[in-house]
């Protein structure tokens, strides 16, 4: 089986956000999301077998075998002139062809293209077989250079709407970091933990005052060669349309922003914004 992964663009899928703010909590409730577009890449996606495998560093990944999904592609094999192709791919798109079902079909675009019935090389019947290998769902961007374009992208809406610009906080991205390392690592996607934890105590737990934090939580799936601006932009705006989250990012007395931006094995862009 083929050891390097292949990369496969992902149309986007599940957005969702979440706002919060204190003492008044942001409008939106846990389980207001957009809706999920059906695309091909979600069923090809899920129940894929091997999960990704968490990583701990959010600048880095286990490039030796870890963080992919796995799909099938065809393994194309002719016995009268012993050739073999793997990873066939659509021309129009220059991406393998994936096995969803009983059906083949390109890797990015989702058109339904059977694999040859005859060798190319000398025109016998071939034997087809699906063959598995890992998919890099992961976004080409580092997450430093999102959660900097998250924070310019930030304060462009703030002075557009006459409101003065964040200052960046380390302190509050390292707060907003943790936050995002976690929701990836433990599968969920709420400003409380598993355990109960709240914003205000990832506050306390760092040292930060609490009198005013307010919070904004963002999964989006762009695709994987997306710039950091095309990604922040994807992010900032799915605050701007929700009320709660737009409440926070124009609030007129908070004064400093961190952003800490984890990126998931399965494309997935976690992002976390909290306020002072």
């Amino acid at each position: 089986m083929p050891d390097e992964p292949i990369p496969i663009k992902r149309a986007e899928t599940a957005s969702a956000v979440r706002g919060y703010d204190l003492p008044d909590w942001a409008d939106a409730p846990d389980d207001d999301r957009p809706d999920t577009d059906d695309t091909w890449q979600n069923d090809a996606i899920s129940d894929l077998g091997t999960p990704p495998v968490k990583h701990d560093d959010a600048s880095s990944v286990d490039d030796s075998g870890g963080p992919f999904h796995r799909l099938e592609i065809c393994r194309v094999e002719c016995s009268y002139c012993d050739t073999t192709t793997l990873r066939r791919h659509h021309e129009g798109c220059d991406a393998p062809i994936v096995r969803l079902g009983d059906e083949w079909q390109c890797g990015e675009c989702g058109i339904e293209i059977p694999p040859p019935r005859r060798c190319h090389h000398c025109g016998a019947p071939v034997t087809r077989t699906a063959t598995e290998v890992p998919a890099d769902l992961r976004l080409e961007a580092r997450p430093a250079d999102i959660e900097r374009a998250i924070h310019a992208e930030t304060n462009d809406r703030r002075t557009s709407h006459g409101l003065n610009p964040l200052a960046y906080s380390d302190h509050l991205q390292a707060i907003a970091l943790q936050h995002s390392r976690d929701m990836a690592q433990r599968d969920f996607f709420s400003h409380a933990t598993p355990g109960g934890d709240e914003a205000i105590d990832r506050y306390r737990r760092f040292d930060h005052a609490d009198q005013s934090c307010g919070e904004n939580l963002a999964r989006v799936y762009p695709d994987c060669s997306a710039s950091p601006e095309a990604a922040a932009r994807e992010v900032v705006d799915g605050w701007m349309e929700s009320p709660g989250h737009r409440e926070n990012l124009l609030r007129e007395r908070f004064e400093r922003e961190g952003i800490g931006v984890y990126l998931e094995g399965d494309g997935a862009v976690y992002a976390t914004q909290n306020f002072y």
